[in-house]
């Protein structure tokens, strides 16, 4: 199992090529990973965005995981890793709003 520090790298790295500037379109207070209206695909893609965004990104479904935008489980009820991930992705989104 790879952790987010290692997965949402690569995941910024899509976005910046594909979306330049997505960091500012994202709302922290109400990033949820776990949502599908406030996790970070669906901020930038719209509501149940997932999907559409891996695509717009060349992604394939295992790309999401790869990429820090899901979990390892497909399952929405594992709080404590969809808990990591949020909390991964806002400081990574900070950071970069912070260097603009």
């Amino acid at each position: 199992m790879l952790g987010p520090e290692t997965r949402i790298p690569r995941g910024v790295d899509r976005l910046d090529v594909r979306l330049p500037g997505w960091q500012e379109k994202i709302d922290i207070a109400r990033l949820d990973m776990s949502s599908n209206t406030d996790g970070l695909l669906e901020q930038l893609f719209g509501r149940y965005g997932y999907y559409p965004g891996l695509t717009f990104l060349g992604l394939r479904f295992a790309g999401g995981y790869q990429h820090g935008f899901d979990i390892e489980t497909d399952s929405d009820e594992d709080y404590e890793q969809w808990a990591e991930l949020t909390e991964a992705w806002k400081q990574v989104i900070q950071q970069k709003k912070a260097a603009t």
